[in-house]
């Protein structure tokens, strides 16, 4: 009976040491937070997110050089193109640090909506460049303007240039803010874009919502997808228009900006919750019925990152 005793309480002793298996979380994170850190999962979630930037060299000799972003853009530099920071000249090799986004998909991926301070747009393309020369970061020289050459297969549409924006705590699109040095012109099989800036830019168009009703979407999503594992954006049928849905710490729900009643559109939701990734692609008709508000309910499946890739690139 002693022995019996000892045992059973080593096996009690046992019970309330709960130990779960490792990256096994005790609970849900249910918390929401004022500022989103480098360590938090949904920062880790947009690095996992992004496309590889593309990689080339060229000589700013006084010859003209020019780099191919992916199949469907050039773009040309103009002999001794580049300079130090502290403005003396650069010959030689200088590697060109590129990206050109083009598709709902890879809007999310590279987290670049396209809205300019919640005025929406129509995408025509993005562009990303970054200039360096052995390790240091260069500039464009004074005076000097990129040439990028987009292929369209239908460019009817009339295109303005725009100059990405970090915001907080976002990004946005300015409009032209030098009209003098940036613009952007119809070609027979395209546009072409004419810049003395680096960073990133952009050619698209505003997408008029004058005289329309507008209602805001609220996602509701159970209580552990919070802001700081999950990012929510709205996807347009049938236009390049993404417009990503902003926190609300206040309310625990993330709120689109005013978006046009009648427009079909999809919500699309991604999380990284410990080492597993969750999405829904949830299909919505906006319809705030008059007042101006619109939930949608939001239920993540799990899904491994490369099937969210793909998934995204079908978009």
């Amino acid at each position: 009976m002693i022995g019996a005793g000892l045992l059973l309480v080593s096996c009690q002793k046992d019970m309330d040491q709960f130990i779960p298996d490792p990256g096994q979380s005790i609970g849900p994170d249910t918390a929401w937070y004022g500022s989103i850190s480098i360590a938090m999962p949904v920062s880790l979630l947009r690095s996992e997110l992004l496309k590889p930037s593309g990689i080339d060299t060229i000589h700013v000799n006084a010859l003209a050089d020019s780099v191919r972003f992916g199949p469907s853009a050039t773009c040309g530099f103009p002999p001794f193109s580049c300079v130090t920071s502290g403005g003396l000249p650069v010959t030689g090799q200088v590697t060109v640090e590129w990206s050109f986004v083009k598709t709902k998909g890879d809007m999310i991926r590279m987290n670049r909506p396209n809205s300019s301070y919640n005025r929406l747009l129509v995408n025509g393309g993005q562009v990303f460049i970054s200039l360096k020369k052995d390790g240091q970061v260069v500039q464009l020289a004074p005076g000097v303007k990129l040439g990028i050459n987009c292929v369209e297969t239908n460019n009817t549409a009339t295109m303005d240039f725009f100059a990405g924006m970090e915001t907080f705590p976002g990004f946005t699109w300015q409009p032209n803010p030098d009209v003098t040095n940036n613009n952007v012109t119809s070609i027979p099989d395209g546009y072409k874009l004419q810049t003395n800036r680096l960073g990133w830019t952009s050619y698209a168009y505003f997408f008029d919502t004058t005289g329309l009703t507008r209602s805001r979407l609220t996602a509701n999503l159970p209580a552990n997808y919070t802001n700081a594992n999950t990012i929510l954006f709205v996807v347009f049928d049938g236009q390049a228009t993404v417009i990503d849905m902003m926190p609300d710490v206040g309310s625990r729900k993330f709120i689109s900006p005013l978006l046009p009643d009648g427009k079909a559109v999809s919500v699309i939701a991604i999380s990284k919750q410990e080492d597993d990734y969750y999405f829904t692609r949830t299909p919505v008709l906006i319809n705030g019925l008059g007042t101006g508000s619109q939930a949608v309910n939001i239920t993540p499946q799990k899904k491994t990152l490369p099937e969210i890739l793909a998934l995204l690139s079908a978009l």
